[in-house]
């Protein structure tokens, strides 16, 4: 079965002591984007080049990821139609061992894919600091993720097996409860919390006021490890904003639209429309392996084993599928993200935010319509900066 996958921040990496360097010796557009962090590794500045080989070689570790999930999903599909699972026996314990196994073996592979991304970030100098320390996160993020599939896929069997003929609802109603307590109860990352520049904190909050824009309270600075540039929601009802080490070391005037980039997800509700949308496509998937179930024969559709089995396998291949559609509805949400900032910052203020995060994150500059469309939700950089540019044209009257 597929990552579960609510909204994700687009990443946006314990401030530096403000004397570890002189903000006079960079250049007008370098001292928005250079931190101490970036002198401290004596990191260069990506190219275009780089970034498009680095975003190459991450799809090629995606395709292997859905590739691998697909084959899987199809090879258990036709094992369980050619009567494998009944030769395991019938028991429940039988059918909660199968499914489970299934997950470890579909979480194990993902872990592989996993080290080898934290591997290429190294490569590509987004890693900072201690190389071991970034693998411990890694390795305790990909370890929290696989524990709590497996514990999900065991769940799931298990209401297969005592759920009888509502097993269908049963599970269902657990997605919707896990969705709406992923909602009301959202976890930070893993990292080192630091405390926040309180100077560099109040400039932010009065670029906020002189915009009219809503006050913003504590800020947790959170180190991750890297030195991309991220940001989200954390705690009860995602009540706190977390940033990166990277944010807390811009210029104020650029890390305040990062950090403005929340305020526009709250206010569009991303959140709760992409956790709505993830229980619809989870919901759909479990009907229609119910519906499938229901016109085989009745030997397997009242098997646990091959139930159990099969449903992974429909549920899987249905959140493979979803890729093709849930692509296009993360890059509609960071437009209007960004539209939104470059309405009530500035569009000036907007393409500072996007030359940060090209010259932080790596992203596609540009890529051709059928990858755009099938494995990256979030949009290119020219689409977004002709988006932001759009807006400063509309400011300006011109059609």
């Amino acid at each position: 079965m597929l990552r579960p996958m609510l909204h994700v921040p687009e990443n946006l990496g314990t401030p530096h002591p403000r004397d570890a360097y002189n903000e006079n010796d960079v250049s007008t557009k370098s001292d928005l984007i250079v931190t101490p962090l970036d002198r401290a590794l004596h990191t260069p500045s990506d190219s275009p080049e780089s970034a498009e080989d680095y975003q190459r070689r991450r799809l090629r570790l995606g395709i292997y990821g859905v590739g691998s999930g697909t084959c899987i999903a199809l090879v258990v599909l036709l094992l369980v139609l050619n009567g494998f699972a009944a030769g395991a026996g019938s028991g429940a314990w039988v059918a909660i061992l199968l499914g489970t196994s299934v997950a470890v073996l579909m979480g194990m592979i993902q872990c592989v894919l996993d080290a080898s991304g934290r591997r290429l970030d190294r490569e590509f100098g987004l890693i900072s600091g201690d190389s071991d320390g970034a693998g411990l996160k890694g390795l305790i993020e990909t370890g929290r993720w696989l524990i709590s599939f497996v514990i999900g896929c065991a769940i799931t069997a298990a209401c297969v097996v005592f759920g009888g003929g509502v097993w269908p609802w049963l599970l269902i109603a657990l997605a919707g409860a896990g969705v709406a307590l992923r909602l009301l109860f959202r976890g930070r990352p893993v990292g080192v919390e630091v405390p926040i520049d309180q100077t560099w904190f109040n400039e932010v909050r009065a670029i906020f006021a002189s915009k009219q824009l809503p006050s913003i309270g504590n800020v947790r600075v959170i180190d991750l490890g890297e030195k991309t540039l991220a940001g989200g929601r954390c705690g009860w009802r995602g009540g706190q904003l977390w940033i990166s080490r990277a944010v807390a070391e811009l210029q104020p005037s650029v890390a305040a639209t990062l950090v403005a980039r929340e305020l526009a997800h709250i206010t569009y509700r991303h959140a709760t429309k992409s956790a709505l949308i993830s229980f619809l496509t989870l919901a759909l998937s479990i009907g229609l392996a119910f519906g499938l179930l229901s016109q085989t024969e009745p030997s397997l559709a009242s098997h646990a084993p091959s139930v159990v089995l099969f449903l992974s396998s429909i549920v899987t291949l249905c959140s493979f599928v979803s890729l093709f559609v849930l692509p296009a509805i993360g890059r509609s949400q960071v437009m209007a993200v960004d539209q939104w900032v470059a309405r009530h910052l500035g569009a000036a203020a907007a393409l500072a935010m996007l030359d940060a995060l090209a010259a932080r994150n790596l992203p596609n500059e540009a890529l051709d319509p059928v990858k755009a469309y099938v494995f990256h939700p979030i949009p290119t950089m020219s689409a977004r900066r002709a988006s932001v540019e759009a807006i400063q044209l509309e400011s300006q009257g011109e059609p």
